[in-house]
């Protein structure tokens, strides 16, 4: 697999990041609902973080054509910004809900949801920082490419989690399970955050 840089170095930081959470599981710190709800935290930050790429877009094209100025207005950051905050902040509030009903009896420890909260966070913001911002990829996006880019890297995943949240409740979370949940969740991690980093192309404007 041919990765640049940037994204070698936001990689490992991913993987190290979510070994951290491993780790805590190993020595016991995380139940369940711990890691469930520090994964859904994670929507937080991914969804917070995609509101600044929106936000760092230049959209410097004038359109002649009325009509096609009309359809870039219409994709810009003016509706996609509000658009994107509603819609990502329901789907995040449900999914919450959703995770909270089914795995909140499974036990819970604010200072282990910080550590691991904290950890991902570190993850996000290297990456924003590593891949967006120093490979420049705010230059090759619009920002109707970011309203439902989230969706592609937390929908599947957590379909997964929360699945293997079930079989996990089933054998009463014990110990080879629950690291087994964890590592299964860096490996589709991984891969979701290759898959959206690589080989970003500059997008062809709409009209001249």
């Amino acid at each position: 697999m041919n990765l640049n840089n940037n994204l070698k170095i936001s990689s490992l930081i991913l993987i190290m990041s979510n070994m951290a959470l491993v780790y805590g599981v190993y020595n016991h710190n995380f139940t369940l609902f711990t890691l469930m709800f520090v994964y859904w935290s994670e929507n937080l930050i991914i969804g917070i973080f995609n509101v600044f790429k929106i936000l760092l877009i230049k959209e410097t094209v004038v359109e002649a054509n009325p009509l096609v100025s009309k359809v870039r207005k219409l994709t810009s950051k003016v509706f996609v910004l509000p658009f994107f905050i509603v819609h990502y902040g329901v789907f995040t509030l449900v999914h919450g809900v959703f995770v909270f009903t089914l795995f909140s009896k499974y036990g819970f420890s604010w200072q282990s949801v910080f550590m691991g909260f904290l950890a991902v966070l570190a993850s996000h913001t290297l990456s924003f920082f590593i891949n967006y911002i120093g490979a420049k990829e705010f230059e090759k996006k619009r920002p109707f490419d970011l309203i439902f880019a989230p969706y592609k890297r937390v929908i599947f995943l957590h379909i997964i989690l929360i699945a293997g949240g079930f079989i996990i409740a089933s054998t009463n979370q014990t110990l080879l399970f629950l690291l087994a949940f964890a590592i299964l969740k860096t490996i589709i991690d991984l891969f979701a955050h290759i898959s959206e980093h690589k080989n970003i192309k500059t997008p062809v404007s709409i009209g001249t």
